[in-house]
């Protein structure tokens, strides 16, 4: 949010009086001398933000809401957002787990009491969407009750997410997981291990698990490792007979 949209939301909420533009210059001042609070924006009551790291900005509009960060999550590209000027929300919750990294994610609740919970040592790629809402409500005609609310989105320790996913309300996604790139998560996968995939998202392979390790390094690594662990007794005779004579 640049400095031209902050005037106009202070405007809204003073008016044009001196709390107006002694608020207007206590920001300023905090942009420039608060490097580790330069991009989190608060506008409510009783809101908790323990940590943000570098790259991650963090909007929110209503109170008490919580957002959680490791301090040993140092690579959180993208944006965190709870209510919205026009539409405050209350009594959120995102919490992000140790070790946990994102190129560029967009993380949205707009929802009361609603949360977002990312486990431990999670990666997440380019373009990704958690829609804990859909922003606009479905009802039933007959009954008038709201269809669509949002509570909810889950994501377990060590899943990987691929470019271009979007994660919507009430789904989970559990440990040792990868979703694949393009992949529209729309319900809840309790399985570990397995990796998902497509639109509608389906589980198209089980007993997984990944690495953070390019597959080159992977290979090179779990290739020393097995010539490590290999007894030279274990070869065969003769298999040794014929490799002496080449």
């Amino acid at each position: 949010m640049n400095f031209e949209t902050h005037k106009k939301i202070l405007k809204l909420k003073y008016g044009n009086t001196l709390k107006y533009y002694t608020h207007l210059f206590g920001l300023w001042l905090k942009s420039l001398y608060h490097r580790p609070f330069r991009n989190v924006y608060t506008y409510g009551k009783e809101n908790k933000i323990s940590y943000c790291p570098e790259g991650l900005k963090i909007y929110i509009w209503g109170n008490g809401n919580v957002v959680e960060i490791d301090p040993t999550v140092t690579y959180f590209q993208g944006q965190i957002s709870i209510g919205e000027a026009e539409s405050p929300t209350d009594n959120c919750t995102v919490k992000i787990g140790a070790n946990s990294s994102a190129a560029g994610i967009a993380i949205s609740l707009r929802e009361d009491n609603s949360s977002v919970t990312i486990g431990k040592d999670c990666m997440f790629s380019w373009n990704i969407a958690l829609w804990c809402t859909d922003f606009h409500t479905i009802y039933s005609e007959e009954t008038k009750e709201c269809l669509n609310l949002g509570k909810t989105i889950e994501i377990g320790d060590h899943v990987w997410i691929g470019n271009g996913v979007y994660v919507l309300k009430n789904t989970a996604i559990a440990d040792y997981s990868v979703v694949g790139a393009g992949t529209l998560v729309s319900k809840k996968f309790t399985e570990p291990h397995v990796i998902i995939a497509g639109t509608p998202s389906q589980i198209v392979k089980r007993g997984i698990n990944w690495s953070r390790d390019t597959p080159s390094n992977y290979l090179k690594k779990n290739s020393l490792s097995f010539q490590r662990k290999t007894p030279v007794s274990s070869i065969p005779p003769m298999a040794s007979k014929q490799q002496a004579t080449r």
